[in-house]
């Protein structure tokens, strides 16, 4: 009874946190030039997930929405086929908040999140490697930085 309860406030705690970041973010904010739930062996191919986007000039940002059971580490690389444009190790940190008798951890990927791409693309591969570990959950975004944000 008492894991049915805990289980039913941790979902309705999560609910809460995800409307107020929704209702935090900038309403002009344009959608993320890429959007990958990352949960499940399915939607890698040998160990890797792949896309592939449509980008214009100017400066980019990562935003990730990982949990304690998400990849340790996510190797993200960026290219147009012939050459790397981008290339980071993101290592996932937990940072603890609150006093002894009530701590609870947030989490966050470490590395290098901003990008700046000189040129238009019409076609850029991405590539996420989770190195092997493919069952914990996370989301990953590219959102173009503009002056508002």
């Amino acid at each position: 009874m008492k894991k049915g309860i805990l289980i039913t406030i941790t979902a309705a705690c999560a609910l809460v946190g995800a409307l107020i970041y929704a209702d935090s973010a900038p309403p002009d904010r344009e959608p993320p030039i890429l959007h990958a739930r990352l949960a499940s062996p399915d939607v890698y191919d040998d160990g890797l997930y792949h896309a592939q986007i449509a980008v214009e000039a100017g400066p980019y940002e990562f935003r990730f929405v990982p949990n304690g059971d998400s990849p340790r580490n996510l190797d993200i690389a960026i290219s147009d086929g012939d050459s790397a444009l981008f290339t980071e190790n993101f290592k996932l940190e937990s940072t603890a908040h609150g006093p002894e008798s009530a701590r609870y951890y947030t989490w966050d990927y470490s590395g290098q999140k901003q990008l700046d791409l000189i040129e238009d693309y019409e076609v850029l591969e991405v590539q996420i490697d989770p190195r092997g570990d493919v069952l914990g959950p996370v989301t990953v975004f590219l959102h173009a930085v503009n002056s508002t944000s």
